[in-house]
């Protein structure tokens, strides 16, 4: 069954109206538990922040109630963003922080912390820009499980390992026997291209996610290549039954992730095709693979928002004050302790200029060490 353009259109100015009659002018957005401008986005507006246009979320005095929220808001500014780790050609571990401007000068010790495994307080190197090198021997960059076998411009074919499963099946020995083809490199003439990263398993990377790779390889040497060294993003990620090295015994999956990464005519690193011929790989194998790291963190020597850490703690602090709570009342929706009080009390009469109340023991017993009491008559809110 299908729906006639005309009606179609009738339908949607249906639901535009509805959505404006209900909501105002337009659909408000169900959005994610954070404000922006923390040091999870690098202190930049995100596309799920509570604080935009058309927001779904009231803005209001928020003090941590709700469990999926925005809780202790102030922790989100502290510190300074750390980009990520790399190792330097020398084995000392560079740190890229969120900004350069950060007033650090060598010496200095860091403290690192929110980082899943660089946590604890190093002596700089070196400070320059907005990388702090510290040596390798006090910091080591721990790299991710999964290796890089080969850095440059080649890009597929893929074999989804889901439908060429059959080690032995005798169509994926006649496509291992031609491939890697070189008609999936692209022309040398033709620059810069993208610097596409083979991994020997899953590197755990999602679409704009961030990544270092190291300067040198896991046997301590040198690579060719600057543009391979450092920060990448990740532009498409792409996973193929491997037909490298013509071992259709072996059923390997590899990763293969494209970057944002701009290529100039630098070789490639590790071999997808020798001259013209189909199948004379070389990628790269044990110590001859490279290291990277996904691994983020803060140092908190700087602060980002030191204005903005004070100003949301105090916020925080303000309604449990109890001059605030005397003000302006119902600071919780359930109350600790209710007592109900009719006329007279141990022949003390109550009235509208009252200034003190009896409280009975039991009730006394289970109100808290300090707090606002608020009063009503007949379900109104008195005081």
């Amino acid at each position: 069954m299908t729906m006639r353009p005309k009606l179609i259109i009738g339908f949607m100015r249906r639901k535009d109206f509805k959505n404006t009659m209900n909501l105002g002018s337009r659909e408000l957005k169900l959005l994610g538990p954070d404000l922006g401008f923390d040091k999870d986005s690098g202190y930049l507006e995100t596309s799920t922040q509570r604080t935009q246009l058309g927001s779904g979320h009231p803005i209001q005095m928020y003090n941590n109630e709700d469990t999926l929220g925005p809780n202790n808001i102030e922790d989100f500014h502290e510190g300074l963003g750390i980009l990520g780790f790399n190792e330097d050609t020398s084995g000392n571990t560079q740190i890229h922080l969120s900004r350069s401007d950060h007033g650090l000068t060598h010496p200095v010790n860091i403290t690192i912390t929110n980082s899943a495994n660089h946590n604890g307080t190093y002596a700089s190197s070196s400070v320059s820009g907005n990388v702090i090198t510290v040596a390798g021997g006090t910091l080591a960059v721990t790299g991710e499980t999964a290796k890089i076998i080969y850095m440059g411009k080649a890009w597929g074919p893929f074999f989804d390992p889901n439908v060429y499963g059959n080690q032995n099946d005798i169509l994926w020995r006649s496509i291992e026997g031609a491939n890697p083809d070189p008609s999936y490199l692209p022309d040398v003439n033709d620059q810069p291209h993208e610097v596409n990263i083979i991994f020997d398993a899953d590197p755990g990377l999602s679409i704009n996610d961030e990544f270092y790779v190291n300067s040198r390889t896991i046997g301590n040497a040198n690579y060719t290549g600057a543009i391979y060294k450092g920060r990448h993003k990740v532009k498409q990620i792409k996973q193929t039954r491997s037909y490298f090295n013509n071992t259709h015994d072996n059923f390997n999956i590899l990763y293969w992730v494209k970057t944002y990464t701009a290529k100039d005519a630098t070789s490639d690193y590790g071999v997808f095709c020798q001259s013209s011929a189909a199948n004379t790989d070389a990628l790269k194998t044990g110590n001859d693979r490279v290291e990277w790291s996904k691994d983020t963190g803060i140092i908190t020597n700087v602060t980002e928002f030191p204005e903005r850490v004070l100003h949301a703690r105090w916020m925080r602090d303000l309604p449990q004050s109890l001059w605030f709570q005397y003000h302006f009342g119902r600071i919780q929706f359930d109350p600790a302790n209710t007592i109900t009080q009719q006329g007279v009390y141990n022949g003390i009469t109550y009235t509208p200029s009252s200034t003190s109340f009896r409280v009975p023991p039991a009730s006394y017993a289970g109100l808290p060490q300090y707090g606002i009491a608020e009063i009503y008559r007949n379900g109104n809110f008195l005081r």
